[in-house]
Parts: C-alpha cells; structure tokens; sequence
C-alpha cells in the first residue's frame, strides 16, 4: 500500500521548510527508517526517515525550494504497485532532479537545474505568453520568458525580476543556478539599486529564515501581550562560592548562567502564574512542570532550546544536559522536541557586558526574565560600605496572566534561594 511522505508538523508556529537535500533517489529501495529527505525549519535541520520500506516515487522539490507544511513530498510503494499523483499536484507535481524520465538539454551548462522544465514567464495565467521586452542581447531569453519552474520559485522567492537574470541555457533560458549566482552578489545588487552611480548605497544582505521569523513572532508578542517589566538586582556572592565548590567536585565548570537557570527553574515551580499558558483571551493553563527556554544566540539567529522538567532534575544532570543543548543549538543540530514546548525562557546578554534590558515574551507563555553582567556595588553593613556582587533580572510579565505582585514575589523568592544556595538543592 502506498504511504505518502508529507512535510511534517515539528514546531507549533512552524508553516514552512526548505529543501536541503534528498537522500535518496527515484527508484530507491529504502527500509522502515532510512533517511529519506534533509529540511531546513527556521531553527535547525532536520532528517525525514522512511516510515515504511519500499519504493521511492515521486520526489517532489529541489534544494532550496520551500514548502509548506503539510504539503507532500514523494510516494514510498511496494513493487509493481501503480504510484498515485501527488494530492493536490494534478498529477502534474514538479520533478526531482534525479528522476531520469526527463532529461537535460544538451546545450544547458552542469551547473544550472538542467532537469527542469523551460516554461515562459508569465504574470498571467498559466498557459499564456506575457509580450517580448525590449532586453539587451544577453538576457534575451529571459525577455522571451524562458525559465525553469526552479528558476521562477528562486526570483520570487528573493524578490527578483525574471527578466532580469541573464540565462546561461539554451537560447538563453534561465535556470535556477543563474538566479542565485545574481542573488549571491549583494554588493552588485546595492550599486544596480542605488541613486548615485559614484556612491553605492551598501551592501544587501538577505535575512536567515531564523531572523525573519524571529522578527515576525517578536513583532507579534510586543503588539498583542501588554507587557510590564519589574527589575531587581540578585545578589550572586554564594551562587558564586556555590560554583567555586561545584568546579572542584566536577570534570566541567558550571557557567553562571547555568547556575542562574536551575535557580530560576527550581523557583518557578512555585509560580505558577509566570509558568503558565494563555488560551484564548478568557483562559490561562497553569503548567506542572517547568519547560524551561535558554536563548541561544546562533550563527543565523536566535534559537531557544528547551530543558523539559527542569525544576525536577538534580544539579548534575541539569548542568549537562544545558551543555549540551547549547552547544546543539549554536552546531543548529536541536531536534524538533528539543525546540518546543517551553513554559518560560530566560534571556541572558551578561556575557556581552549588557547592565540590563527588557525582553519580549516568547508567546503563547507568560513571562520572560531578562539577566545582565555581574558587577559589584557597594552596600551599608553595620556602619560600613562593603561590596557585594550582583545580576540585574528584568522580568516581562503579560499583564492578562498576572500582576505586579505575582512578579514581585516571583522575584523575592528568586533572590532568597540565590543568596542561600542550599534551599536550592
């Protein structure tokens, strides 16, 4: 019986993902979890595996297309077995590069898609001919609308102008090899676009799909969660001889940060409200465990990693298991349920010499703690100035799930276990 292979749901606000690699080739025998297809979603890669043996038919995108969730990918058939159209393709689904039915023009260079269809470009219906343009000589066959389907998905996809790529195939069709070799070429883009020809206005640098989603959902939280932020400094001094005595019983030093997540952890389990879930405009889900968010800053964006449980592990297992998440998400090799899920996250800009700052809710959840550098400030003891050192916290809180004083005591409680280490272990 024929299975189809869809793009899968891994993340709640996860709508899309791009083709990174297919694995396997049409005509494939592939076993019940081979790996079939490599994806890109806007927080790591991800490997499909074969969720029943057979035969591979049907291979539908190209590396760097995008595809929607949901949406279907190849047919994996027992032998014989007659294969059906991809559902909603009109039995007309785009091809694989490796499908051998259709072969490459002769005359089309090893770097372009060679495999694809040369179909004219149209803004009008399909099956019509949009009017020649008046072109120069080497981009005639983009001004006759000659172009691959793999090539018209990439100029829309970077907001370019088909006509506006000189082709490299046979009378000058465009492939999509020739869309990113004009794409790739940022500082040619920023002079084309510039009004003065003497001074370029800059380079144009194309958002990372992390960036851009990131800067959709953030965008979003600000505008719909009324947001109010309450900040108070920890002092760290114990949490710091609690570390000292830990790296001396320990192979691997915990970080500051480390100790200041389980502290956070450990609290938030009698918070309730600042763990909790809003569903709807009328109701919150008050969580029973604490899933907590570290963000990690990435080579292409923020990334946050979800340590699941965290207020009931030990301190042992705690530490490493946030070693290793944060070293996965800066390799981008997080698995989808290491990216969801969280109940509450902590944002830390310390290490980058930041005081203090407010942070934005990563919806649907409550509340987000936002953590400085550590620094020391006087404080009068028994007549006398003495030092002391401390983290700013900024917490933002949604204002619909709770108030000044769940925050408040959230806080109290926060700094109280950090200044007595042993209530939190």
């Amino acid at each position: 019986m024929a299975v189809l292979v869809e793009v899968p749901h891994i993340g709640m606000d996860l709508a899309e993902v791009t083709v990174v690699e297919w694995l396997v080739a049409e005509g494939d025998h592939v076993a019940k979890g081979d790996p079939i297809l490599t994806i890109e979603t806007d927080k790591t890669n991800h490997d499909l595996e074969a969720e029943v043996a057979g035969i591979i038919r049907r291979l539908r995108g190209e590396a760097g297309d995008v595809i929607a969730v949901g949406e279907p990918l190849a047919w994996i058939v027992s032998e014989d077995e007659q294969v059906p159209a991809l559902p909603g393709t009109g039995g007309d689904e785009p091809r694989h590069a490796n499908q051998t039915e259709t072969p490459a023009p002769k005359e089309a260079p090893a770097s372009a898609d060679t495999h694809s269809r040369v179909e004219p470009v149209s803004d009008s219906p399909a099956g019509s001919r949009a009017p020649e343009l008046d072109s120069a000589p080497d981009k005639d066959g983009a001004a006759r609308g000659l172009a691959s389907p793999a090539a018209r998905r990439e100029a829309a996809a970077r907001g370019l102008n088909i006509r506006d790529v000189a082709g490299s195939g046979p009378g000058g069709a465009v492939y999509q090899a020739d869309v990113r070799a004009l794409a790739g070429g940022p500082t040619e883009m920023a002079a084309r676009d510039s009004t003065s020809e003497a001074s370029p206005a800059g380079d144009i640098v194309k958002l990372s799909r992390v960036q851009q989603l990131t800067g959709e959902r953030t965008q979003r939280s600000f505008r719909d969660i009324p947001h109010f932020y309450l900040e108070r400094d920890l002092e760290i001094d114990a949490l710091l001889d609690l570390r000292t005595e830990l790296a001396a019983k320990s192979e691997h030093k915990p970080s500051l940060g480390c100790l200041l997540c389980f502290a956070i952890a450990r609290t938030l389990a009698d918070h309730p409200r600042l763990n909790g879930r809003l569903i709807g405009a009328d109701r919150i889900e008050l969580q029973h465990q604490v899933h907590l968010g570290v963000a990690v800053a990435g080579k292409e964006g923020l990334l946050v990693p979800v340590m699941r449980d965290a207020s009931r592990i030990p301190f042992k297992a705690f530490a490493e298991r946030y070693r290793g998440l944060t070293r996965r998400a800066v390799a981008r090799e997080l698995t989808g349920d290491e990216m969801t899920g969280g109940t509450f996250t902590v944002s830390n800009l310390g290490m980058f010499g930041i005081d203090r700052f407010n942070a934005i809710i990563n919806a649907p959840q409550s509340a987000i703690i936002a953590l400085g550098r550590r620094r020391t400030v006087p404080e009068w003891i028994s007549g006398e100035w003495k030092p002391k050192t401390v983290v700013s916290a900024t917490l933002s809180v949604d204002h619909r799930a709770a108030d000044g004083v769940d925050g408040a005591r959230f806080l109290a409680d926060l700094a109280e276990r950090i200044r007595h280490w042993s209530l939190l272990l």
